[in-house]
């Protein structure tokens, strides 16, 4: 089984407009001091000082602008960015709903409007309420359109986009809309800015996700070094990307780097953050899915247990994100031979994704494939296989049939196939499967030497 972790998200925001202060100060101050104080529990706060990943902050430029009244909009938005930071969704999602409600009155290309539909996005996001994301941050992207063409705003409203694509499984969109975003951005500014790297990162998800191995670690660590080079090696902001490059290579194979990075996201998110936050959940099923791949099956168990109470408590019991950590239990438990509980656990998982996904999630893949798994351990060779054909099915619409994580499903059916009795089915998938696995992870790989070994067992048992 070969399946991945969610990642932690890179901040983006969009950049304040540049409007001459002077002829407002007059009327402002009384908004400056009300803004100023609730922002600054949170900007005077070391620990989250540079925790912005995904929210549009107020800034006195944009300030700048308004008049008294605005105020509520201020600190709507201050008091969900405060929310955000430490974890607290729920509140934030109140704070900026308000802040959406506060919008209503502005005119119809208000970037004040983007801001809030963007920060609102951000956090059902962050609550893998997807389609409510998606539905937000296309307003927000649409609203950009009208501005100069030369504004950061649009590049950085795009790559918000593609990044909810990413999340619903809709990979060549979100790729062909972060290379769009990219390439907006490079042919307006000459030298690269976090902006820049938020891009980047969102890129090199994307071509992860779609088992493009090489350029995608490239991609993280131009994104990764354009970072150190404004906030240092230890900021808190690197957390994401370090996660990210671990992931890479966990993929790969390559356990003591994979660690290496995965163990330095945590310490920077658990250091910045609380043992408690979102972000140190995302970094502990990271752990747990490495741990589980090399074996540490004690460790894993104890990573992910961590991070299903984190998940529980940040989003309740029926999130697709506390879904995923139960998908790295089960998985533990089918390499543990230990059936029955994995099957447990995925019937949590199934009822959780009938609530929460739409049919060709790519999530739902791994649960289909996972369960074809225990079926054909239980000798329901059948139902293995149908499980299976059914994780193809999304796979194959989602990555295309040259993934590995296809040609790991292509295995699980050829051995269903095997104890069905049809030998020329098994020769063909286990050809197929092979031929992907070299291609593209490589022979040397663990996910490679599971599926060969699985495909030996399997040639080796009469049926």
């Amino acid at each position: 089984m070969y399946t991945r972790s969610p990642e932690t998200s890179a901040s983006f925001r969009l950049a304040p407009d540049m409007i001459p202060i002077n002829e407002y100060r007059t009327k402002l101050k009384g908004l400056l001091e009300k803004q100023d104080a609730c922002k600054s529990a949170i900007n005077n706060n070391p620990k989250i000082k540079w925790i912005k990943r995904g929210t549009w902050t107020a800034s006195l430029a944009w300030a700048a602008f308004l008049i008294v009244q605005s105020v509520p909009y201020y600190q709507a938005i201050a008091a969900g960015d405060a929310d955000y930071k430490v974890g607290n969704y729920d509140s934030a999602e109140l704070h900026f709903q308000n802040a959406v409600k506060q919008t209503t009155s502005y005119g119809a290309t208000d970037l004040r409007k983007a801001k809030a539909w963007n920060n609102l996005a951000e956090i059902y996001r962050a609550k893998y309420q997807l389609t409510d994301a998606e539905l937000l941050y296309k307003k927000s992207e649409l609203l950009t359109q009208s501005l100069p063409a030369n504004r950061p705003e649009i590049p950085m409203a795009m790559h918000n986009l593609a990044s909810v694509y990413r999340d619903e499984g809709r990979l060549d969109e979100s790729e062909q809309l972060e290379r769009q975003a990219l390439t907006r951005f490079d042919k307006y500014n000459k030298a690269p800015d976090m902006k820049r790297a938020s891009i980047l990162n969102g890129l090199g998800k994307t071509l992860r996700d779609k088992g493009k191995y090489a350029e995608s670690e490239r991609t993280y660590t131009e994104a990764l070094k354009i970072q150190m080079h404004f906030l240092g090696s230890n900021d808190s902001e690197n957390a994401g990307v370090y996660a990210n490059l671990g992931g890479i290579r966990r993929d790969l194979g390559d356990f003591l780097g994979a660690t290496r990075y995965y163990k330095q996201a945590l310490t920077l998110d658990r250091e910045a953050l609380g043992a408690t936050h979102p972000y140190v959940g995302t970094d502990l099923n990271n752990l747990g899915c490495l741990y589980r791949d090399a074996k540490k099956y004690a460790e894993a168990k104890t990573s992910f247990d961590d991070a299903l109470a984190i998940r529980r408590l940040s989003f309740g019991p029926n999130s697709p994100l506390v879904a995923k950590t139960q998908l790295g239990l089960a998985e533990l438990a089918i390499r543990q031979h230990k059936y029955r509980e994995a099957q447990a656990l995925l019937l949590q998982v199934q009822r959780t994704h009938s609530l929460t996904l739409p049919a060709n999630h790519p999530d739902r893949a791994v649960f289909y494939n996972l369960m074809g798994e225990v079926y054909l351990a239980q000798g329901a060779a059948q139902k293995a296989y149908d499980y299976e054909n059914r994780c193809l099915q999304i796979r194959e619409r989602v990555t295309g049939a040259t993934h590995a994580d296809y040609a790991v499903a292509l295995a699980d059916r050829a051995c269903a196939e095997r104890v069905l009795a049809d030998t020329i089915s098994f020769e063909k998938d286990s050809a197929r499967a092979k031929k992907i696995l070299k291609d593209t992870i490589g022979t040397q790989c663990p996910v490679s030497d599971r599926v060969f070994e699985a495909l030996r067992k399997a040639n080796s048992t009469k049926s």
